[in-house]
């Protein structure tokens, strides 16, 4: 089932879908909050009055060990408290993983069948928020 956050919180009229052209979504089954930018909105989400709001989102991710990303046609940006990193397409058998060291985060992309890379990731403590290439998995 399709969540819209403007329809569920009070988040702010410049966030209707229909005038923002893009629609801010949780998906519980990838612990993150996906930002969906429509064609020709690109890039908008970086613009007040989204900007700030989106800051405050990527700090209510991380305190609860969630990814916010923003996805605009295939591309995928990570958003964390301090800092965006771009992390591009992401294929059917790819994955992003999150990992926290002390205040810092850091997101990377890692093969479903790579198990070296998963051990590791499941390792450390602080590594949170998978997600399949199209946001399904």
């Amino acid at each position: 089932m399709f969540r819209c956050l403007y329809l569920q919180t009070e988040i702010g009229e410049h966030w209707r879908p229909t005038r923002a052209k893009i629609v801010v979504a949780p998906e519980p089954f990838n612990n993150r909050l996906a930002i969906y930018v429509d064609k020709g909105a690109e890039g908008k989400w970086r613009k007040e009055p989204y900007y700030s709001d989106v800051k405050r989102l990527a700090n209510s991710c991380a305190a609860n060990q969630e990814i916010l990303v923003v996805r605009e046609a295939k591309n995928h940006t990570v958003i964390f408290p301090e800092k965006e990193q771009f992390i591009g397409t992401l294929d059917e058998d790819q994955f992003i993983v999150v990992r926290q060291r002390g205040p810092e985060f850091d997101a990377f992309i890692v093969e479903k069948d790579d198990s070296h890379a998963i051990a590791i990731a499941k390792q450390n403590e602080k590594t949170f928020g998978h997600l399949g290439g199209d946001g399904s998995k």
